[in-house]
Parts: structure tokens; C-alpha cells; sequence
């Protein structure tokens, strides 16, 4: 066989080969894989894993249908609340109305809708035509009109009030405003600019009355998870008309594309458009992937580009830098780069520059580690910072502009939820904490016209932190709030109890039960089983030279995986028909859904705190 494979010039080990140098770089892949899992971990290799998908792009446009709905539901109930005495208050003639409800039904008038009010207006009783009358008034009063965002009269005196909070400069006259606008001096420190500053006041003022527009602007924004800044904002660009990418890393659950329709239908105006995409802000695949979606597919030029997502680190010190910190790094710093950067090249390959540069609002934080134990967090934002050179260095206009915002203590938020029960003492140290809506209020603000204008000639500093760095220690601060938070707590559990044992003498312990026996929740408490082993180990070793170990087969654990998880999670169903905190926890921990960071519950693909 040999001679005739030589004569014919076949090589008989010609697969062998093969296989052999297949298995060759079979090694070499392994060991790259090994070494990058060791050097960078599992939670940093699947945190960067793209998620963008064309295909699964979801578009809400559909303004006139749930105009015609909410129409429709306006003047029925008020129809309903003329007929019950409940509707009205004592001495009321006449249903009250939400006027957002009036003003987000004006955003969307058309022609289709003013034939549907004025249709209305003749049926029913004399309460609900009048209302039809007044809705149709004020539609026909917007068709013509683009629309906008505005505060609504009910929050018009409270804005006015917070207007005038922000605009001085507290207790001390020596500050600065609570929030105001920065200006490079003569030695290249950022400093108050007085001018700018009062350019900024006007545009808020501006969200009163007449109302910001949107119409015609596209803008590109991340992280709108559920009570976020960003979705504060995302109600107020399509409430003016804009047309906006939405980004979410949460895509394959249905509760949040019902939660983005919810929101477009209560806030989308005439011309609006919401387009919510899966993406995952920790890779560079889906950053490049999603530009060319926006102006490939979309053909869309961005006016607009907030990169507001960013990664919670709770727990980690110098210490305990892991993978969830480096990951971090990558979501609000490294890829916040590199989409800016691919959004100019973008915009330079466009034939004209006629439009102003694309505005990118950038979240800045003045958190540069003052607080701790927070990972990579205030790292990433402090050199966040360093883009307001790069516009001169690197010549990014006309392509390119900027405007950070120094964001101050939000109280609600994903990433400060936690921090909510020491905001007061925040305030009593002089500093102004802020709502979502007052935030996102300010950030909106800067995306008006006049805001634009300015970063079209250099970057435009924002100081929305209320103050924050006239504390001086505020780590300690912080410290000793929360620890008068836990000294109260234990204050107040001993006066319960005392109570509680006064009640007992004087009334019985059965009556004291109904004063003392609060509904509190319990915390999370793992039960754990390690068997003493030590007596078994004893017992082994009688059996030394009687066996040949390597042929016994030696069984180190065994595991039960089902549909109610493991075993001790099973006999809890069987058991009981229910699962215990402690069950439903470790079943959500099996199954991926949560993971434990810095000493608490996160939840595995938001990273947000997770309650026990």
C-alpha cells in the first residue's frame, strides 16, 4: 500500500497531519481562551457580548391612534365623574382635568382627532361637551404648531420656586448658583460664567412658557432604565416631538418593551418616533454596529447623543478591584470615547456641514472617589472630563460638540436609591439634592437652541451638582448620616419594645401583641449544612492498604436539578406550596437572574440593587 501511495504521490498521513495541526491550534485557542478568562474573568468576557440585532428593532410611531384614545377616555370620564357625586368635590361645578393630559392630546392634533372632539362635543351630557369644546379649542389652537414640552400649570409655581433655588447661590453669597454654566478663564480653569449661566436660566424658564420643540431633532440616547434620568429626559424629547434611539441592555424581556410602550403612548407628540434597539453599551461591537443603524438603515443625522448608562460597583475598594470594575470602565468611559468617535466619522463622511454639530451631553459626575468603596466609578468620570481638550486637540469641530453635565445627587435613581435616607443631610450641609424630573429638567435645558449655539464654538461645562463641592469632607458626611439613620433605627426599636413590655403588664400580652408585632420584612438568611465529617475520615482510614484506589471509583458530591431548582428548594414546594425568602433567593441565583456584589443582591443584567 506504501509503494502504490509513493508511486502515485499520495500522502497516506496526509489527515493524520491535518488532524494533528487542527489539534494544534485547538490548544493554542484553548490556552488564549484560559488566559483571558483568568486575566479578565467570566463576568467581564460576558459582560462585553453583543447584543445589537437589527431584526429586533422595535418602532413606536403611532401618536394619532393613542390620541384618539385618549380623547375618547377624557370626555367619557368626565362624563362618568358629572353623573357620581364622587367625581366632584363639595361646591365643584365642573370635573377637574389633568391639563398634561390636555396639553399631550394638543401635541398631537390633527385634523382626524379635531373631527373626533368636535364630534364629541355634541353627544353626552353638558359637562363632557363642554370638555369636548375646550379639547377641541386647544387642538385646533396646536395644529398648526409644532410641539412642544412644557411644564404643566399645576408644576408651573413649583418649577418658578426651584428656578429661583437653583439660580442663587444659597446661604453664602461667596458661591456661585446651586447650578449655573462654567467658562474657561485666562489660565485654562474652568470658572462661572455669569453670561452663559444667565442664557441657561432662560431656557428653563423657557420649559414653562411658550415650551421647548424637538420637532425634526433625532437624538441617541442610553440608559433609560425605569425611574433613571434618562427616561425623565426621554419623556420630555418626545413630548417635543423629537424622534429618538433608545438603547437597552434588557431587550429579551417583555416588561420592558411594554414599559417603553406604556411611555410613548402617554408622552409621544405629533411627528415623534421611538425606536428602542437592543444594545450593550460594554461593546465595541454594538457601538459600531448601532451608529451604522442610525444613519445607515435609519438615515438619520443625530442632533443629539447622551450616553447615560453606566454600571453600579457597590462594595468595591483598591482591594476588590474585579471584573465588574473593568467592565465599568468600558461602559462609562472607553466605549462613551469610542462612540463619540464613530458618530464623527459619520458626520464627516456627510457631503455638507450645514447643520450644527452633533451635541453630545455627556453625564459627568462629582464624585472623583470622594465617596469610596464604589470600584472604578469616579475614575471613569473624572477622566470623562479630559474630552472637553480632545474637542481642541483632535479639531472634532464641526463635526462634534460637547456639553458635560455634572451631575448632582438624584434622589431615586438606580445608582443613588440607596444614598436616598442621607440626602437630607446632604441639604443641612447646604448642598441641593435633586429629583429625577428636576434633573432631567436641567440636562433637557441643555439641549436648547441657544445651549447649541454656544457649543458650536467650545465645550459647554454644566455644574447641575448643587453644590455638592462646598462640603468639605463628604465621605464623612455621608458616613455619619448613615450612621445617625442606624442609631435612630436602634432608638426607635427600643422604644417599641419598652412600649410594647408597659403594654404587656398593663393589658396582656395578647393586646400588647397587636401594638409591638409590626409587618417588617425579613432579610435574606441562608441556611447552611456542612455534615461533621470528621468521625467518617476516622473510620476511612482502617481501610488503608485493603483497597487498590485506582480502581475504585470515588463519587465527591451529587446535585438535583429540576424544575423547582435544587432539592432544598423542591421539599419547599412539596412541603409547604410556596417557596421562603430564602428559596425564592436561590432559586433567582441558580437560574442567573440575580448574582451577589459588594455584600447585597444585584440584579444580573442592570446591575441595580435588588431588595431581599
Amino acid at each position: 500500500m506504501a509503494a502504490y501511495a509513493q508511486y502515485l504521490g499520495i500522502d497516506l498521513r496526509q489527515g493524520h497531519r491535518l488532524h494533528e495541526e487542527a489539534n494544534c491550534r485547538i490548544e493554542v485557542l484553548q490556552q488564549q481562551v484560559a488566559e483571558l478568562h483568568d486575566e479578565l474573568g467570566s463576568g467581564f468576557i460576558s459582560g462585553i457580548r453583543p447584543h445589537f440585532d437589527k431584526r429586533k428593532v422595535r418602532v413606536f410611531d403611532s401618536y394619532w391612534n393613542w390620541a384618539r384614545e385618549d380623547a375618547l377616555a377624557l370626555v367619557y370620564e368626565a362624563a362618568a365623574a358629572s353623573l357620581s357625586s364622587s367625581g366632584l368635590a363639595e361646591g365643584q361645578t365642573e370635573v377637574v382635568v389633568d391639563q398634561s393630559r390636555v396639553l399631550a392630546l394638543a401635541n398631537r392634533a390633527d385634523d382626524r382627532l379635531i373631527k373626533l372632539v368636535t364630534a364629541l362635543a355634541c353627544t353626552g351630557n353638558a359637562r363632557a361637551r363642554r370638555l369636548a369644546c375646550h379639547l377641541k379649542d386647544q387642538c385646533i389652537a396646536a395644529r398648526d404648531k409644532a410641539p412642544v414640552y412644557r411644564e404643566t400649570a399645576t408644576a408651573q409655581p413649583l418649577f418658578a420656586q426651584y428656578l429661583e433655588t437653583i439660580s442663587s447661590s444659597g446661604s453664602s453669597s461667596k458661591h456661585p448658583p446651586l447650578v449655573h454654566l462654567r467658562s474657561k478663564n485666562e489660565w485654562h480653569a474652568w470658572e462661572y460664567c455669569e453670561r452663559k449661566s444667565s442664557t441657561y436660566y432662560a431656557c428653563l424658564q423657557e420649559a414653562v412658557a411658550p415650551g421647548v420643540s424637538f420637532a425634526g431633532r433625532t437624538v441617541l440616547i442610553s440608559g433609560c432604565s425605569k425611574g433613571s434620568i434618562g427616561t425623565k429626559v426621554l419623556q420630555r424629547l418626545l413630548s417635543g416631538g423629537a424622534r429618538v434611539v433608545a438603547t437597552t441592555s434588557s431587550y429579551q424581556s417583555r416588561e420592558t418593551l411594554l414599559f417603553y410602550e406604556a411611555l410613548y403612548k402617554q408622552h409621544g407628540a405629533r411627528g415623534s418616533e421611538l425606536v428602542v434597539v437592543p444594545f450593550n453599551q460594554g461593546s465595541a461591537q454594538d457601538v459600531r454596529a448601532l451608529v451604522d443603524y442610525v444613519y445607515g438603515a435609519r438615515g438619520w443625522y443625530l442632533d443629539y447623543v447622551l450616553p447615560f448608562a453606566a454600571m453600579s460597583d457597590y462594595g468595591t475598594d483598591v482591594s476588590s478591584l474585579g471584573p465588574e470594575s473593568e467592565l465599568s470602565t468600558r461602559v462609562m468611559l472607553t466605549n462613551v470615547l469610542r462612540l463619540l468617535g464613530e458618530v464623527r466619522r459619520r458626520n464627516q463622511g456627510c457631503a455638507h456641514v450645514s447643520r450644527p454639530a452633533t451635541l453630545a451631553v455627556l453625564p459627568l459626575s462629582p464624585n472623583h472617589g470622594v465617596f469610596g468603596n464604589d470600584g472604578m466609578y469616579g475614575e471613569a468620570k473624572a477622566a470623562l472630563e479630559t474630552v472637553f481638550n480632545r474637542w481642541e486637540s483632535e479639531a472634532w469641530h464641526p463635526h462634534l460638540a460637547i456639553a458635560g453635565a455634572v451631575i448632582g445627587w438624584t434622589r431615586g435613581t438606580g445608582l443613588m436609591a440607596a444614598n436616598d435616607a442621607v440626602a437630607p443631610a446632604m441639604e443641612i450641609e447646604g448642598a441641593r439634592t435633586f429629583s429625577a424630573d428636576e434633573m432631567a429638567a436641567n440636562v433637557v435645558a441643555l439641549m436648547h437652541q441657544r445651549i447649541v449655539d454656544l457649543a458650536q464654538t467650545g465645550p459647554v461645562w454644566a455644574d447641575l451638582n448643587g453644590g455638592l463641592q462646598r462640603i468639605g469632607d463628604i465621605g464623612k458626611v455621608v458616613a455619619d448620616a448613615r450612621q445617625t439613620v442606624r442609631d435612630n433605627a436602634k432608638v426607635a426599636r427600643a422604644i417599641a419594645s419598652g412600649y410594647g413590655a408597659d403594654m404587656a403588664v398593663a393589658s396582656g400580652h395578647a393586646l400588647a401583641a397587636l401594638h409591638t408585632d409590626y409587618m417588617v420584612e425579613p432579610l435574606f438568611n441562608p441556611p447552611t449544612f456542612f455534615p461533621d465529617a470528621t468521625h467518617r475520615i476516622q473510620q476511612q482510614q482502617n481501610l488503608n492498604g485493603m483497597v487498590n484506589l485506582d480502581k475504585v471509583v470515588v463519587i465527591t458530591g451529587y446535585g438535583e436539578v429540576g424544575p423547582y431548582g435544587n432539592a432544598e428548594t423542591r421539599w419547599e414546594m412539596e412541603a409547604f406550596g410556596e417557596f421562603s425568602l430564602e428559596g425564592c433567593v436561590e432559586l433567582a441565583w441558580v437560574m442567573g437572574l440575580i448574582k451577589h456584589s459588594g455584600g447585597a443582591w444585584v440584579d444580573a443584567q442592570s446591575g441595580m440593587l435588588v431588595e431581599d
